[in-house]
């Protein structure tokens, strides 16, 4: 049974009960009522009687006052009835001598099986004679009978009006909760695409709505970070296995040449193990960068500490200065700007860009640092005056194993993990990076880490 159904069918089973027990009640006072002025038309009619001295003579003269379902009578000491007044007679059977005398105390309905039921009072009188005065019940029954058939014809459009009403107020909802129930099915089925739009109401089916919305928007996020980190891994491996692919290839034929030994000339011999030597040093940095990698991604990692950025910049750049004397370093750093994180890895983070500095920007161009506080961030900025990157590299963005410029090539030295070190860096400490076209020509490399607003104020 449908919930829209079993709705309309519980209302109209309340409104039924509730019409039941006020009809009841309708035709119970209804019938109260009627008899009630009945007997008071009866008590009227026997008191008058009681106290005249002359009791039948004043029964005689009220036959004219009574209504026409009203019958006055005699009962004699011989037992026998004597109806006084005119018309159908209502007295059918001879009332029992326990019913008179009942009577004379208040009204009573007697039940007749050969006419219709009446009210009867009596006025006693000496030697057991009574005056009888019998009032039929058959209009009191039509009148019951009438508000009976009423309050069907009224409980059942209740009824019928209760459940149209119930229809067009639960309408909207029972639709959009049909609606909840379909998508619900869809996502159980998997079909992950369904869109759920938020509402602006504030009923409970508002609520619903929007929280199942954004529950579904959460699910749906987390399924795509689920694929996109599953092709992440895939694609991982595939570039690992194509790095550490060539360097073993290049490993295995200069083996191959080494084999032949007594043929070779002792510079070829030299040159073969430098080659080894050297292919074996490049598989283990970029083993050590893989494991650097996998140790960033992880959730859990060294306790952090406050870090004194401004040092760690200076620091880098006084190597750079080192390794190229020549070159003219723009240094604008603020002192004392702290951050909350590793000091082993934000080492790291330096030294990657100082390295590609070296390796990627010739000696003879321009580098310029700048290293502020901007709100609650430290802002690291590092441009430089070089080539630059592809159009694509700013598109795509970082990328495990990419190189973004054909120059950038395995003979210098470059895992192709570098800058994927750098970002996984700073998304451990909270921050976020960027690549940009630089304002000199070549690359700007943006950095931003939360800092530590405590360290600020004290």
């Amino acid at each position: 049974m449908r919930l829209r159904t079993k709705i309309i069918l519980v209302c109209s089973l309340a409104t039924a009960a509730i019409s039941t027990g006020a009809g009841v009640l309708a035709i119970y006072a209804t019938s109260a009522a009627e008899l009630a002025q009945l007997d008071s038309n009866l008590e009227s009619l026997a008191v008058s009687s009681t106290l005249s001295p002359d009791p039948v003579g004043s029964a005689l003269l009220a036959i004219d006052s009574v209504g026409q379902d009203t019958e006055v009578g005699f009962f004699s000491i011989n037992a026998d009835y004597s109806a006084l007044s005119d018309g159908e007679s209502v007295i059918v059977t001879t009332p029992t001598k326990l019913q008179l005398e009942q009577a004379a105390k208040h009204a009573i309905t007697v039940q007749q099986k050969a006419g219709d039921s009446y009210r009867l009072r009596t006025s006693a009188m000496a030697d057991d004679e009574y005056v009888v005065f019998a009032t039929s019940l058959s209009s009191a029954t039509e009148k019951t009978n009438q508000t009976i058939l009423l309050w069907f014809a009224v409980m059942g459009s209740a009824i019928l009006l209760g459940a149209f009403v119930l229809w067009l107020i639960t309408r909207r909802d029972l639709s959009r909760i049909e609606v909840l129930i379909r998508k619900a099915k869809e996502i159980s089925s998997g079909d992950f695409e369904v869109k759920l739009e938020q509402t602006d109401g504030k009923s409970e089916l508002d609520t619903l709505n929007n929280s199942l919305s954004n529950m579904l928007e959460a699910l749906q996020g987390a399924l795509q970070r689920e694929k996109l980190g599953k092709q992440r891994a895939k694609d991982f491996l595939a570039d690992a296995s194509h790095e550490l692919k060539t360097p073993l290839t290049v490993i295995r034929g200069y083996s191959e040449l080494l084999m032949k030994g007594e043929k070779l000339e002792p510079e070829m011999i030299e040159r073969s193990q430098a080659r080894i030597q050297n292919q074996i040093q490049r598989m283990q940095a970029l083993i050590d960068d893989m494991l650097l990698l996998v140790e960033l991604e992880q959730t859990t990692g060294e306790e952090k500490q406050l870090v004194n950025l401004s040092d760690v910049v200076n620091a880098a750049m006084y190597d750079l200065k080192t390794l190229h004397p020549d070159r003219e370093i723009e240094l604008n750093v603020k002192n004392e700007i702290l951050v909350n994180g590793s000091q082993r890895l934000l080492e790291q983070l330096l030294a990657n860009l100082i390295s590609n500095l070296s390796r990627y920007v010739e000696p003879d161009r321009n580098v310029a640092v700048c290293l502020k506080q901007k709100d609650s961030f430290a802002i690291l900025q590092i441009d430089d005056s070089g080539d630059g990157l592809p159009d694509s590299a700013y598109t795509y963005g970082i990328q495990y194993f990419s190189r973004f410029d054909p120059s950038r090539s395995r003979d210098s030295g470059g895992s192709g993990l570098g800058i994927s070190i750098m970002a996984a860096i700073v998304t451990r400490h909270g921050g976020k990076m960027e690549l940009k076209r630089s304002e000199l020509g070549g690359l700007c490399t943006f950095i931003a880490l939360p800092i530590e607003l405590k360290a600020e104020t004290d």
